[in-house]
């Protein structure tokens, strides 16, 4: 349940940022079901996913909605929204510890590559990764501000492609399950 504190600081995020939140959240809702998660992770996760990208509102809205590729010193920028996110929610919110880790981790990678703390797979938890899949899925079908919406076959064929480097097999299973009827339309 939203307290009306976190209802307050979803409204501050820009419109797309809180459609796109409320995507990750069902899509990760979802998954969360198909996994067999307890009723308390699925709080959680529908909780943390919904404010993954609360730090967003802290991050220069000329670089948020920049229609072409961003600097390395503009993408820096942009990756601290995790922590930025994280410090703002854990001392406004009385959300679950485990929320607070998704909005921490939902960029990490499993072989290591992702931000903000270059964690691997046994360190990131089962919540954020599929948070993360979830909001990748999300951002590839959906319109940016610097490029168009992919169709959801290429969206799976690009998470496809990051199997074992970002994402686990199994959950790219779970997604693909979840977003089966939409994929097959777009073939």
């Amino acid at each position: 349940m939203l307290s009306s504190q976190d209802l307050k600081i979803l409204k501050k995020l820009e419109p797309k940022t809180l459609k796109h939140s409320q995507n990750v959240a069902k899509l990760s809702l979802l998954i969360g079901k198909k996994r067999k998660l307890e009723e308390i992770e699925l709080h959680e996760i529908t909780m943390g996913a919904l404010f993954h990208d609360i730090g967003k509102m802290f991050v220069p809205k000329e670089i948020l909605m920049k229609p072409s590729k961003l600097t390395e010193q503009e993408m820096n920028e942009v990756k601290k929204h995790t922590d930025l996110g994280y410090v703002f929610m854990k001392q406004n919110s009385d959300l679950p510890n485990e929320s607070l880790r998704i909005i921490l981790e939902h960029h990490e990678k499993s072989d290591g590559s992702g931000y903000p703390h270059g964690k691997t797979e046994e360190d990131i938890s089962e919540l954020s990764k599929i948070v993360s899949i979830s909001d990748m899925y999300d951002a590839l079908v959906t319109d940016r501000v610097y490029r168009k919406a992919l169709p959801p076959s290429e969206a799976i064929r690009i998470i496809q492609e990051e199997s074992g480097t970002h994402f686990e097999k199994d959950l790219i299973n779970n997604l693909i399950e979840e977003v089966g009827p939409f994929h097959e339309l777009a073939l």
